[in-house]
């Protein structure tokens, strides 16, 4: 299933491990819970610092520390950051394709493809969902003025990536074909990602809105990069409307830190310009 490099093959949910004195699984494996939900902390830790490095990169110091302190703060991250779930490990692999993309398109270096592509082939992995990523690898590649063909080498080298990366992450697709067929089908019939959380607090629902107006604008400016940054949750979005599950959804998380903190320097560079106007005339 979705997950393998993960054990997410155990049906507890992350509410169940919050009252874990109560999950049968912790009695029997207590020592695979501790640690599993030790490395979530630092997958958690990894990603934060990630959405500070992709800010940091295309808008500056200050844009990276509002994205770190909207997703610390963010009571959703904070939740799935604590719980044994792939959840963490997919949104890792997802800002490191994400992070390898924007360096794809600055630089045309081919170690960025193939971090691409190998970070993609592990995401898929942990969630089938991660799939969609392939369009942002493809928008990439379009984007990149430094490619002299489309089929050039570096871009064939990151599809071979995705299917090395899948397969070390999912080793099921080969060792138990018919087990991970079952699998895939579960999870595209599978409803709802809410693991018990409230379906949609205010707060997130705010976040949502907020994030949701920023990416359009941000479309309008510096296209190519914020096309990039955001292709990946505008198909996600795209897929849970189309398939009527929850819009609470942990891959969301950091992309809404990344909107947020966009949109703020775009709102202090104006609030800057106007300034400067109305200097200029005294």
């Amino acid at each position: 299933n979705e997950g393998t490099i993960y054990a997410k093959e155990w049906d507890v949910s992350a509410v169940e491990q919050l009252s874990i004195d109560k999950s049968p699984y912790y009695t029997l494996h207590p020592k695979i819970f501790e640690w599993g939900r030790t490395l979530t902390i630092f997958i958690s830790i990894l990603t934060i610092y990630l959405v500070f490095v992709i800010l940091k990169k295309t808008y500056g110091n200050l844009a990276g520390f509002i994205g770190v302190a909207i997703l610390v703060f963010m009571p959703n991250h904070a939740f799935y950051s604590i719980c044994m779930t792939p959840d963490m490990i997919a949104c890792l692999f997802i800002l490191l394709v994400v992070w390898a993309c924007i360096n794809i398109l600055q630089t045309g270096n081919k170690k960025y493809y193939l971090i691409a592509g190998f970070c993609s082939g592990l995401a898929m992995a942990s969630k089938y969902s991660c799939i969609l990523i392939i369009v942002t690898l493809l928008l990439t590649h379009l984007l990149n003025k430094h490619k002299n063909t489309f089929l050039e080498k570096n871009f064939i080298w990151m599809f071979l990536l995705i299917i090395l990366g899948f397969t070390i992450g999912c080793p099921y697709s080969i060792l138990s074909l018919s087990e991970f067929l079952n699998g895939l089908g579960a999870a595209a019939s599978f409803k709802t990602l809410n693991y018990g959380l409230p379906s949609i607090s205010l707060y997130y629902k705010t976040l949502l809105i907020i994030s949701a107006i920023v990416i359009i604008l941000s479309l309008f400016k510096n296209k190519s990069l914020n096309l990039l940054i955001f292709s990946f949750p505008i198909l996600l979005f795209g897929k849970i409307i189309l398939f009527n599950t929850s819009i609470n959804h942990p891959l969301f998380y950091p992309f809404i830190a990344l909107s947020i903190a966009i949109g703020i320097i775009f709102l202090s560079e104006i609030i800057e310009k106007l300034f400067m106007k109305k200097w200029l005339k005294y």
